[in-house]
């Protein structure tokens, strides 16, 4: 008998996955920025180019015979990307097969311009370490956090990096009207301290709001304005702070953050060019954005991503938790499980969408123990496999308000479950639900377990042999008059280089003819700006973002 080998949960890098890339085809084939944005995800995840005509539902047979593990749908603001287009990716990704749950993780990739959409997917990855809040939540479940009400003037929540937690009321720390505060933290990050506690410092990662909103607008009190401003933006992809009183203030933050707007109306509904989702992106630092698309009065789906990426402590990274609650929210709307409300499960079904690359590594910094401990064994047979999920709560008196989902490590299908001591168990060809907790029932205390055993089948990789990958290299960066190219691996021509403005406008073009080993030096004499480097042949080619600095 081979020996039982423990498997870590949802650490998709562990294993190969497949990645796909959507985008419209004319979009691919007539803008460069765009094209650099597919051209960038394919290359950072040896993905697969899907392109689509009329409707983005063009590519679902292809994307169901492909199965790929994450989707990234890139759409230019407004031309592509709308209210209608959010819902039908979301449901376009639970019917690549037969059951009702989804079948991969899934992203919109967009912003105000190309290079806002650029920039955000070549972050290689982001640890939350310090939350700034708009309103009051999550304390204690980060390294450090300043936290603010939305309905209380002056109240504060600091959490320090040792752990401690101040909640107080005093205007000298958190003034009437908190626009200008919010504004500088995210510009300027934290730089706070309490006489005895380690000083909250560095940039802020997450930013999370509630309250009243519309797509260009957060309104910072609630319910009425109250002597509050307002987060806006303002074209062209502008964010701001505009206060009660006084000027308004520009908010241009650089470093990657998420934006996480659980209890907000309509905020990232991308449906017109002065938007929320558009301004964060462009000069607000976001490379990760969740929120809704219609107005909010059920809330599962916005406030359960954090149910899971809070609690879970860096077991599931932010997109997993938005996958890991749209597939529990099906769950409860299919079983009507008790505390839920049908209604309301089937109109946050699909109201709530995720902006940003869907594998780019988005975790908690863990501070504590998760709400419960998650392991998958694994034992291969020479037909099935067989495979058990537990968990382990880590606290007295656990609600589990949403269901522990665990990731498979390859996919499967004819699966038969053996044993559970679950209410009931649900597995499917990616990944094994628990329903463990319902409303009505006993908590959960520390220790108790839950689990399910099943079998099933190894679902076969087809795996197509490709010919070695062209090699063609030139920097990012130019500083000089001349730019250097070196190809590897290519036939001999014809090649064309051209260049195009941030706007798509094509500055340069010129033929070559290169066989392998080739050097090309050619003369570079563009001023200070962006540009967009593509060379290409008949059947393949590479395009690079350049910055050329004077």
């Amino acid at each position: 008998m081979k020996k039982l080998l423990p498997v870590i949960l949802l650490v998709s890098t562990l294993w190969s996955y497949k990645y796909a890339v959507v985008i419209k085809g004319s979009t691919y084939s007539n803008d460069p920025g765009w094209r650099a944005v597919a051209d960038t995800l394919i290359n950072r995840h040896n993905g697969r180019l899907f392109t689509w005509t009329s409707r983005v539902t063009d590519v679902q047979d292809s994307l169901s015979a492909y199965m790929p593990d994450y989707i990234a749908f890139i759409a230019r603001p407004v031309i592509e990307l709308n209210a209608n287009f959010v819902r039908t990716v979301s449901t376009m990704t639970r019917e690549l097969d037969d059951d009702p749950y989804g079948d991969a993780i899934w992203g919109i990739v967009t912003g105000f311009y190309a290079d806002d959409a650029i920039r955000a997917v070549t972050v290689d990855s982001l640890r939350v370490k310090s939350l700034l809040g708009g309103f009051i939540g999550y304390t204690g479940l980060v390294h450090q956090s300043i936290t603010t009400s939305v309905s209380q003037h002056h109240r504060i929540v600091f959490t320090f990096p040792d752990r401690a937690v101040i909640d107080t009321v005093a205007s000298d720390l958190c003034p009437t009207d908190r626009t200008y505060m919010l504004a500088g933290y995210l510009n300027n990050g934290f730089n706070d301290s309490l006489p005895g506690h380690p000083r909250i410092e560095g940039p802020v990662d997450m930013f999370v709001t509630s309250g009243h909103a519309n797509v260009d607008v957060w309104q910072l009190h609630y319910p009425d304005p109250d002597d509050e401003g307002y987060f806006r933006s303002r074209f062209p992809g502008q964010l701001y702070g505009a206060p009660h009183s006084g000027a308004d203030t520009l908010i241009n933050s650089t470093n990657p953050k998420v934006y996480y707007a659980p209890g907000n109306c309509l905020i990232a509904n991308p449906s017109m060019y002065d938007n929320m989702v558009y301004a964060w992106f462009h000069t607000g630092g976001a490379i990760q954005m969740i929120g809704y698309i219609v107005v909010t009065w059920y809330g599962y789906m916005g406030w359960g991503v954090g149910s899971y990426f809070f609690q879970s402590q860096g077991d599931y990274t932010l997109q997993e938790s938005f996958f890991a609650n749209n597939q529990s929210l099906v769950y409860d709307l299919l079983h009507g499980t008790p505390g839920t409300d049908s209604s309301g499960l089937a109109y946050d079904k699909d109201a709530v969408v995720i902006y940003g690359d869907p594998a780019q590594p988005v975790r908690l910094y863990p501070v504590r123990s998760p709400l419960y401990s998650q392991s998958l064994t694994v034992r291969h047979g020479s037909t099935r496999d067989t495979f058990e999920y537990r968990i382990t709560v880590n606290y007295d008196s656990t609600a589990l308000s949403r269901h522990p989902i665990g990731f498979l490590p390859y996919r499967i299908d004819s699966v038969q479950i053996l044993e559970t001591n679950a209410v009931d168990a649900v597995v499917t060809d990616n990944f094994v639900m628990l329903h463990c907790w319902h409303s009505g029932m006993q908590r959960l205390s520390a220790g108790d377990q839950r689990y399910v055993i099943f079998t099933g089948k190894r679902i076969p990789t087809q795996v197509q042999e490709t010919p070695e990958p062209v090699q063609i290299d030139f920097p990012s960066m130019v500083t000089g008059e001349y730019l250097t190219i070196r190809f590897g691996n290519v036939s001999q021509g014809p090649w064309q280089l051209s260049v195009y403005g941030l706007d798509g406008r094509k500055i340069l073009s010129q033929r070559l003819l290169p066989n392998s080993g080739t050097r090309f030096t050619l003369p570079w004499n563009l001023p200070a700006g962006v540009y967009f480097v593509r060379i290409y042949s008949n059947t393949t080619g590479v395009m690079k973002r350049v910055i050329v600095v004077r």
